[in-house]
């Protein structure tokens, strides 16, 4: 049975990604986990580029990995499907919270789901090849994502992650100003933690 990320939501007709599903390709045994992620975001990168007139990120530290039109940001982000655990970030809430007080800015990630495979050549002299496969693309807008699949973590200013990679991405069923709202709220209470962690910390000092 062909693997699929189970979800509620699937808008990969946003972008014409679906051909690249099943996509296999021969990597060096050498290259790691991060090597071959960074190949898939590549490519994905190149697609979106060709078919969809993207333009790549100006630097390093965009938020995007490629520019759709004037206001879609677009973000790449891989799964090893054979990972003990991923909880990938997804963007600094300060760096969100500017971006979408223009109400035509939108952030989309790309979430690619991949796996590493190990195939014997001749068994007489243990040759083995080293393949990656995309086994699923989902494509999905930050304001339909539920807000159990994520939380605020301590990085920087507070650091928006998915919980769990390996997990269904629910969909938030309701509007993007609802869905802001929301934000609004975890970012108040990531807040007032931090505020009371530093409190009592600073007692130490008094």
């Amino acid at each position: 049975m062909a693997y699929s990320r189970p979800a509620l939501f699937q808008e990969t007709a946003m972008f014409d990604l679906n051909d690249l599903t099943n996509t296999k390709f021969r990597v060096s045994r050498r290259l790691q986990q991060r090597g071959i992620a960074d190949y898939i975001e590549s490519l994905v990168a190149d697609t979106l580029i060709s078919r969809h007139n993207a333009t790549q990120a100006t630097s390093k530290r965009s938020i995007e990995d490629v520019m759709v039109g004037d206001s879609t940001y677009v973000d790449i982000k891989t799964t090893d499907i054979n990972s003990n655990f991923s909880m990938p970030n997804l963007i600094s809430i300060e760096r969100l919270r500017k971006l979408y007080q223009d109400p035509e800015n939108q952030i989309v990630y790309v979430f690619v789901d991949y796996e590493v495979i190990d195939e014997e050549l001749d068994s007489s002299v243990y040759t083995q090849v080293k393949y990656a496969e995309i086994k699923s693309i989902e494509v999905r807008p930050i304001e339909t994502i539920s807000w159990c699949c994520m939380h605020i973590q301590s990085l920087g200013n507070g650091q928006l992650q998915l919980k769990n990679a390996h997990s269904e991405i629910k969909l938030y069923e309701h509007s993007r100003e609802e869905w802001l709202a929301q934000l609004r709220s975890e970012a108040l209470i990531y807040i007032e933690k931090q505020l009371a962690k530093l409190c009592k910390y600073r007692q130490n000092w008094v």
